[in-house]
């Protein structure tokens, strides 16, 4: 079973491995439905936490793949209430009372 979503949507005729930050931010949306902005993903190239990067001389180049795989570990399962959130830290031993 494959959990990635149908790339073949985005890519066109003169298909592209590796994309610009903008075609980048372009293609999260597009195919992931994550709206973020390419100055987020330049934030995030700096301060970590981004999908991978390559660069070609100063260029930044996103691989499909880096993106994909991004996209997928900040996604968790789906809740059906809000009661059901994931906690994103370990809060430790429950205070006594």
């Amino acid at each position: 079973m494959n959990l990635l979503p149908e790339t073949s949507k985005f890519v066109n005729p003169t298909y592209r491995p590796r994309l610009r930050r903008w075609d980048a931010a372009k293609y999260l949306g597009d195919v992931h439905g994550i709206q973020i902005a390419a100055a987020t993903l330049a934030k995030l190239a700096s301060i970590g936490g981004g999908p991978a990067i390559t660069y070609f001389s100063k260029i930044p180049l996103y691989a499909l793949s880096d993106l994909d795989a991004w996209a997928l570990s900040k996604l968790h399962a789906p809740i059906w209430s809000t009661a059901e959130t994931l906690v994103p830290y370990d809060l430790g031993d429950d205070p006594e009372p």
